[in-house]
């Protein structure tokens, strides 16, 4: 196989060609001239997602330097071509207005009549293509890394039929949408449920099961070092409520991990509410039996205290006896129920205490000292009780939705394997569409 082939298989049989036979065009924008209004946008390296193009990061460009600019076409691919982390990334253009591309971007112009510019773009985005950027046409030192336009353009790929690239990329837009449709619920219903969250653990519910109203019933309510509370709360500080509040107990915990053996929960696994155990680490049942007076039991917290300071999760019952790290552990009591706390802990309540408490000079946290210190809103406990099933049904929903789609981007990637392959072709589907 040619070292300029891009290493995917063509199981259709598809000749191939060179990315430069396939585009009239393959060059980088320039410098723009920034100006605080224009209708001349600038496309820059943030514009170009994994979801499409996004023109709400592109800068305004001075109207009066558009000599010699590179202005992007319809179905033109847009490559990001400099730096780790953002190169190789890139996407159909489909704004309107005026643009022009930036130094970081590269565009692809797709020959008319023989290449489609979202077929292109998807072989792109593969496994396969990738890893041919990053070893062919990729050169610089690290954060300094440059694409090579002359080694992208000798790269071969195998060329499906116009009318079949058109399918494939139609089929795969199908589900593009169906996936970004599925993210834009999650996130209107995460804001939802941020908003649900803060009135709950603000005003409560009454008798019946619905919130109380402070404007409606003003005298249900009372002053409080946190504000209006519900009448029959309290104000009590982190350190009363939990009979345990505990930093890092394992010191250098790597020197203890074990293929199998007891799970030991750092910050980076801890989500909003839940623990994510699918790359959760594990240490030896030797160090685990010397670390026994640091086992975690089912029902406590756990708190993230550096990057995201406050995030918390309960430590659901199949973690019962693992260990934690770079994170606070809060043990449970009969005083609290552990989810509500883990609400609370997840709310402005604790975030506003961490940011007038914060020293960091790089990244937000705190310590145990400042935690004992924070003030959180009780209500008694069987309103706690209702407060609680309210944002777990809400959350399962949304559990439930990120599940979906994930599924719809495991389908995703399994489509475009299949289709840019060729493994299975849409040949059928193109001879039982009507003429």
């Amino acid at each position: 196989m040619s070292s300029n082939r891009v290493p995917i298989p063509n199981e259709g049989r598809w000749p191939y060609r060179t990315i430069g036979e396939l585009c009239t065009r393959i060059s980088r924008g320039t410098a723009p001239r920034y100006v605080e209004r224009s209708p001349v946008l600038a496309i820059g390296q943030r514009c170009v997602t994994h979801g499409g193009f996004d023109p709400t990061y592109a800068r305004p460009h001075s109207g009066l330097t558009v000599s010699g600019v590179l202005a992007p076409e319809t179905n033109d691919v847009l490559l990001n071509s400099t730096g780790t982390g953002t190169i190789g990334r890139s996407c159909v253009f489909d704004g309107s207005g005026r643009f022009i591309v930036d130094g970081h971007v590269t565009v692809l112009r797709p020959t008319g009549g023989q290449t489609d510019g979202r077929w292109l773009n998807a072989l792109l985005r593969t496994p396969w293509s990738q890893r041919h950027l990053e070893t062919r046409c990729y050169s610089g030192s690290t954060n300094q890394v440059e694409l090579s336009g002359r080694d992208l353009a000798a790269t071969q790929v195998p060329l499906p039929p116009l009318l079949e690239q058109y399918q494939i990329a139609a089929i795969i837009d199908t589900v593009d949408d169906t996936i970004r449709k599925s993210e834009e619920l999650i996130a209107k219903l995460e804001q939802v449920k941020q908003g649900l969250l803060h009135d709950l653990l603000t005003r409560g519910m009454d008798d019946n099961g619905e919130l109380r109203d402070p404007e409606r019933h003003p005298e249900q309510f009372e002053d409080s070092p946190l504000g209006r509370i519900p009448k029959g709360w309290s104000c009590r500080r982190l350190k009363d409520l939990s009979p345990r509040l505990a930093g890092r107990l394992i010191v250098q915990p790597h020197q203890y991990f074990s293929t199998e053996g007891v799970p030991i929960v750092f910050g980076s696994d801890i989500r909003p509410g839940w623990i994510d155990q699918t790359g959760i680490k594990r240490i030896s049942a030797k160090a685990d039996a010397r670390f026994a007076h640091c086992r975690v039991r089912a029902g406590d917290l756990l708190t993230v205290r550096v990057g995201v300071p406050g995030m918390s999760a309960v430590v659901p019952p199949e973690l019962d006896g693992c260990h934690f790290a770079s994170t606070m552990l809060i043990r449970r009591a009969d005083s609290f129920d552990s989810h509500w706390l883990c609400f609370c802990m997840n709310s402005s309540f604790v975030r506003r205490q961490i940011e007038s408490a914060n020293y960091g000079s790089v990244q937000t946290q705190f310590n145990i000292g400042d935690a004992a210190g924070f003030v959180l809103p009780v209500p008694p406990a069987p309103e706690q009780r209702q407060v609680v099933d309210r944002l777990e049904a809400f959350r399962r929903r949304i559990r439930a939705d990120q599940s979906a789609l994930r599924k719809f981007r495991l389908l995703k990637s399994g489509i475009m394997e299949d289709l840019l392959t060729g493994r299975v072709r849409v040949t059928p589907l193109l001879e039982s569409a009507p003429a």
